[in-house]
């Protein structure tokens, strides 16, 4: 418990600049202070990254419905094309609807 409240304290006099250098010399994004902090840090990541990913599965059936559309490729070769991927979009929004893997920004 001594530790515990020791790094505390040390934590406290590190200035807001010095914090700042040090997480972008190691390329942390966040430091927690505590397990609740960081579980949340955590959460907030993989809702980014799960974002960014749907975001471009979603940007490449777009793509794939542009050239359909100018009719570079066949309403055939489209759906072809799109499936794989509208099935791993309906699997990455499955997950998110799963019990316990949303995120609980509200606590």
């Amino acid at each position: 418990m001594l530790l515990a409240g020791w790094w505390v304290n040390a934590y406290k006099n590190v200035s807001e600049e010095t914090s700042d250098r040090i997480k972008k010399e190691v390329g942390m994004e966040f430091i927690a202070t505590t397990i609740t902090e960081h579980i949340q840090h955590e959460a907030e990541i993989r809702g980014e990254i799960k974002g960014r990913i749907k975001g471009k599965i979603e940007g490449k059936i777009e793509q794939l419905e542009d050239i359909y559309l100018q009719g570079i490729i066949s309403k055939k070769q489209f759906e072809a094309m799109a499936e794989p991927l509208r099935l791993e979009l309906a699997e990455l929004v499955e997950k998110d609807q799963e019990p316990g893997t949303e995120s609980r920004k509200d606590h």
